[in-house]
Formats: C-alpha cells, structure tokens, sequence
C-alpha cells in the first residue's frame, strides 16, 4: 500500500458563473514529479473535482493508484475525483499538460433528475483512464475545441464551453459502457460489500464534525473493524480514520475558501479539538499549512 503521508489533497473551487477549472497554456509546463535534484518524489495526490487532461508534449509516467502507465505526446487522462494519482516526467525533460477540472454531479444537475445524475456520475468516476488521442479521436477533438473556446473568450464562449463540456461528459459515459471489462466488473463486483462501504461513507460524511472511532463506522456499516479496514485499503488506499481526516481537511477547505472565520473555530467545527492534530492533518493533505492556504485560496480577500 501506498504511504498514506505520501498523499495530498489538490483542492480546487468551481468560481460562480463557471462549469470547470482550466489550467491551459505555460502553466502547465514544467519537470512532473521531481524535485531539484531530478530524483522521483514518491507521492501521490487527488482532487476534489474530475481532472481531465493532455499531454502537449513531454513522456514520463503516469501513476494511478500503485500502477505505472508511460505516457507522451497525446496521451489524454481522466481521473476521478478523490483518485490517487501522479505524473512523473522523464528525467531530465519537461512535459506541458492542459487539464480542465470539473465536477459531473454539480454540472448534470441542470439536465438529469437526481437518480440519473448518479447513475452517470457512477459511469463516468469508475475508473481512471489512460489512452492516446488517436485510441478516441473524437474525444480528443471535443476536448481541443473546448480548451480553445477558454483561451479565445470571444462573445458566447460560455454557452459553447458548456456544450461541449456536457458531450466530454457523455462520451466518458460510452467510452467505460462500451468497454467490455468495466461491463463485467459491474455485474460480478460484489455488492454487498459496495453497500457496506456506502454506508461507512455516508456515516462519515454525516457525522465528521462529531468525535468518531472505527468502532462507530463499523457498527454504522454493520461488519467487523478488521473488514471495514479491508474495503478502505481496497478502494481508497487508505484506513477508515485516514479517510475521516480526508474528509474533514476537504470540509475546511471549503470553509476556509468561502468564509472569513479563524482557523481555529474551522478546526473545531470539521471535527478537531486539538489544532495541532488538525494543522498536521491540513498540512499532511493539502501541503500547505492553513495560513499558507488561506492567503492563496480565500474568495474576495
């Protein structure tokens, strides 16, 4: 298993009035996954949001989870929210991604009733995807086409960006339905276990704010500690009292982001009534500390 402290949360906020994140242009260039010294910096992170991205130029490795992919030159990712993952350039070399993060279940809202909504949101965070433009050209073409829309900013971008957003999403929805291993993993995957770790997320989701013990999460899920462990290192790479700290840091992410409150009232209200445990956890997830974060981060400073 991966080294939990070797993860961090990259936390992103969709601004009012906008569908997605776009991270476009000279930004995006630059030596992935090494630190001055060119050697690899083993950690993973995740997103808050759908990543969506291409590689411009470059090759190197993508890492999803504990697995390494090559990618280069037009190799085009989708990642889902909450995955670990991580992009690695090639010793030496720089690699220039284009990514755009977006949150499905916020976007889809405008077009599906809530049971529908889940059913694609299910369809589309599945699985992380790594193939190259030429495996889905149409994707690729779309995914251009809506990228050059943001750059441009001519009169009724928006509207454009949005429909082309909407056809990216829907041919993720093909793409995993049409994928003859992903229509086998859904009818023989065991739901039981799928329920019973549906039910640990809703319990933590509902009652983070609150003190809570493995104890808590197993009797909420209605199966032993030992195996509520094993379903959390299973589909999240993590134990039950890691994802709870996960939970809590992104909950003060987006209190911090949007309020103008203490870092210590936030602390106590996501669950931590010790701000050393709750700066270590902060930090841990997201790299930074919450000064640091707030001052970057913060809407309408």
């Amino acid at each position: 298993m991966a080294n939990i402290s070797k993860i961090k949360l990259e936390y992103y906020q969709i601004s009012s009035g906008e569908d997605l994140v776009a991270k476009l242009g000279s930004v995006g260039i630059r030596n992935y996954g090494r630190d001055r010294f060119e050697k690899e910096i083993p950690r993973n992170h995740y997103h808050n949001l759908l990543e969506i991205g291409i590689c411009r130029q470059g090759k190197g490795t993508i890492i999803f989870n504990k697995e390494r992919i090559p990618y280069s030159d037009g190799t085009i990712i989708i990642v889902p929210a909450n995955y670990p993952h991580n992009v690695v350039s090639t010793m030496g070399e720089n690699s220039f991604w284009e990514v755009i993060y977006v949150n499905p279940m916020e976007f889809l809202k405008e077009y599906y009733e809530k049971r529908e909504v889940e059913n694609l949101r299910r369809r589309i965070e599945i699985r992380a995807i790594l193939l190259q433009k030429e495996e889905i050209p149409l994707f690729a073409r779309e995914l251009d086409c809506l990228m050059d829309q943001i750059r441009i900013k001519d009169f009724g971008y928006k509207n454009c960006v949005k429909g082309l957003l909407y056809t990216l999403l829907m041919e993720i929805v093909k793409i995993n339905s049409q994928d003859i291993w992903i229509m086998e993993k859904e009818e023989k995957m065991d739901r039981d276990k799928l329920e019973k770790l549906k039910k640990a997320l809703a319990y933590v989701e509902e009652n983070y704010a609150e003190e809570i013990r493995i104890s808590d999460i197993a009797d909420a899920s209605y199966i032993s500690e030992s195996y509520l462990r094993k379903i959390f290192a299973e589909n999240y790479n993590m134990t039950p009292i890691q994802y709870v700290n996960f939970v809590r840091i992104s909950h003060a992410c987006k209190i911090l982001q949007k309020e103008a409150i203490s870092i210590t009232d936030v602390a106590r209200r996501v669950g931590f009534d010790n701000m050393s445990t709750f700066i270590k956890n902060f930090k841990r997830i997201t790299g930074k500390t919450p000064k640091i974060w707030v001052k970057e981060n913060r809407l309408n400073q």
